[in-house]
């Protein structure tokens, strides 16, 4: 029987405590707070925080009447407690889960739950102390640096991971982890694989130097003629190849080149057909005839393309040991818009978004992977299906062995040599067998900060010293003038 005494051995009877409720923190925006009689707080600060919620959702004030050591009065008032602290403080979940949340969506939020109009500022400020508090301030991150690279390199063994900097300031910091070394930036679907990422100050010569040297030394000198790299010729990569690297193999973006000639007037339909035909040559015959046809539109532009190797723009001299014959590097873009989410994170934040990113794309290829049946990748199907249909345009003589002549109504005759795959056709590169084998290694998880193995340098390193430039700072590249601006939808695959 329930009863609010009891009898103890040699005592007299005493009444049994009351079990009052805990409270239970709650950080979503969206939940609802009941206070009861009774309910028990683990200390002051939390249940002030507490009425501070519940005072914004019931549209009160209060003034705290006095204060005991286990017990806090207030009286209502008026509502005054919805502050920009408070408003980060409540959305910091929201923010968890979708980092892009704008200060529009969260005034409409704070209004729906709460009832409270916001400034578009104070949200701005609410926005802005919430992703303080999800990511710790900037320049603290920096001073576990070192920490991260090792946790790096004990939950991925084989990764590199180096770091610079210019006594205590930090400069730059390249990851390759070790899943990544095992194919080429390309893989065997045609899609994107990144195999170094690094943070550094600027893109400079120093730099650039510094990135390739390490990225060398995970690839290996001693294939430097195996590789192909492409850049948009910017001055200090073009400097840092022929430093490091005069034998690899090293193109020129011709969208690039393209825009750059038409900023310097040189425009018009003819003149862009007339250009990339040379890019596309597939033989040096054809290569002289749209240089000439370029000449004829302007002598100028036709002494500027001379001076640039063709091997560094034109297919027809491109290395005949490289599986690869793109024109462009739009790879490269794909991948800083894959990666616009982590521009904006502090450092720290910045290399775990772009290591969960590469993560999760491991496992989502290699599930997709696993349970494709086809011998060749999906993407090369495709352009085989189209070529297929291009093909009924041309006419074959065979010649002798697996020598033919192709004609074609529009086109030169070429001499294609099976034999040899003179064509570029029939590579293992795009089998599916080689596809999975590209994903097959894992990226392995991590544990968080409080887990990561301690660094006992006794000169931590510093954010680097801030270079300030004038008006307001951008976020968005600035776009050439034939590039479309792609839409929040757009994904890297």
């Amino acid at each position: 029987m329930d009863s609010e005494e009891e009898e103890d051995e040699g005592e007299g009877p005493r009444r049994r405590e009351r079990r009052y409720p805990e409270w239970k923190p709650k950080r979503d925006l969206k939940e609802i707070i009941t206070l009861i009689v009774g309910l028990k707080f683990s200390n002051p600060t939390e249940f002030k925080e507490t009425l501070k919620v519940f005072a914004v959702q019931n549209s009160f004030n209060y003034i705290y009447k006095h204060n005991e050591k286990t017990r806090n009065s207030a009286n209502h008032h008026d509502n005054k407690w919805a502050t920009v602290r408070w408003a980060a403080n409540r959305s910091i979940d929201s923010f968890r889960d979708q980092r892009n949340l704008k200060p529009t969506a969260l005034r409409e939020m704070i209004w729906r739950n709460y009832h409270v109009e916001f400034k578009m500022l104070s949200c701005l400020c609410a926005k802005r102390m919430a992703l303080e508090i999800l990511d710790g301030i900037d320049g603290e991150q920096y001073k576990h640096t070192k920490e991260y690279a090792n946790a790096l390199l004990q939950w991925n063994l084989g990764s590199s991971v180096f770091i610079h900097r210019d006594g205590v300031f930090f400069q730059m910091m390249y990851v390759s982890l070790a899943a990544c070394k095992e194919a080429v930036a390309r893989d065997a679907n045609d899609d994107i694989y990144p195999m170094a990422y690094a943070i550094c100050e600027a893109e400079t010569r120093d730099t650039w130097t510094w990135f390739l040297k390490i990225l060398l030394d995970d690839i290996g000198y001693d294939r430097e003629h195996m590789w192909s790299f492409m850049s948009d010729r910017q001055k200090g990569l073009v400097n840092a190849f022929e430093d490091l690297m005069p034998g690899a193999e090293h193109r020129y973006c011709v969208k690039h080149l393209h825009v750059n000639l038409k900023r310097k007037g040189f425009k018009g339909k003819e003149f862009k057909d007339a250009l990339w035909g040379a890019a596309r040559a597939p033989n040096e015959i054809q290569f002289k005839y749209y240089l000439e046809v370029i000449k004829g539109i302007d002598q100028i532009v036709c002494n500027y393309l001379e001076k640039i190797n063709p091997k560094m723009w034109s297919r027809h001299a491109f290395f005949t040991t490289s599986c690869s014959n793109i024109l462009l590097n739009n790879i490269a873009e794909s991948f800083n818009t894959w990666l616009l989410e982590a521009r904006d994170q502090p450092i720290l934040s910045c290399m775990e978004t772009i290591r969960r990113q590469l993560m999760n794309r491991f496992d989502k290829k290699r599930v997709g992977a696993a349970t494709s049946t086809n011998v060749i990748c999906p993407k090369i199907v495709k352009k085989l299906d189209r070529n297929k249909k291009e093909a009924d345009a041309y006419i074959c003589h065979w010649s002798n062995g697996l020598q033919y002549e192709v004609d074609h109504s529009h086109e030169p005759r070429r001499v294609v040599n099976l034999e040899a795959r003179t064509c570029g056709c029939g590579s293992k590169w795009y089998f599916a067998d080689t596809y999975r084998l590209s994903y097959t290694p894992n990226i392995n998880p991590m544990l968080g900060p409080n887990d990561w193995p301690i660094d006992r340098d006794v000169d931590p390193i510093e954010p680097p010293v801030p270079k300030t430039q004038r008006g307001r700072p951008k976020k968005i590249r600035r776009r050439g003038d034939n590039e479309t601006v792609l839409d929040e939808s757009t994904r890297v695959i």
